[in-house]
């Protein structure tokens, strides 16, 4: 709510931020993974950095982020959504304003762990 306004979006099938149809493309050229910035927490649907690489580059952009997440979360999603779909591209993003307190609370979970 930092615009005054609430993030609210449709997710598609997997509760992402993206457009339900991206998941039926026969090639996906883009996976994003990360926490809320990519997940687009504080924008307006339609301007998160998945949605913006899509109207720039014309491909299908599946955006795998995720308020909250932490580097071994954000791997574990990788492996069980895109990993199957070996999409062209993954792009990874990582801030280290928190992502590497919330790696040391992640390596506590011994379910988490077990993707590393």
């Amino acid at each position: 709510n930092e615009s005054g306004k609430f993030m609210i979006y449709p997710s598609d099938r997997y509760g992402f931020n993206n457009p339900d149809s991206e998941w039926d493309s026969p090639q996906v050229d883009w996976v994003l993974t990360g926490d809320s910035f990519v997940q687009g927490y504080a924008v307006q649907p339609g301007e998160d950095i998945a949605r913006q690489i899509r109207l720039i580059t014309g491909e299908n952009v599946l955006n795998l982020g995720m308020a909250g997440n932490g580097p071994l979360l954000e791997l574990a999603v990788l492996k069980e959504y895109a990993e199957s779909i070996k999409p062209k591209i993954v792009l990874w993003f990582y801030y280290e304003g928190n992502d590497h307190f919330e790696t040391l609370n992640e390596y506590e979970n011994t379910f988490l762990i077990k993707y590393s």
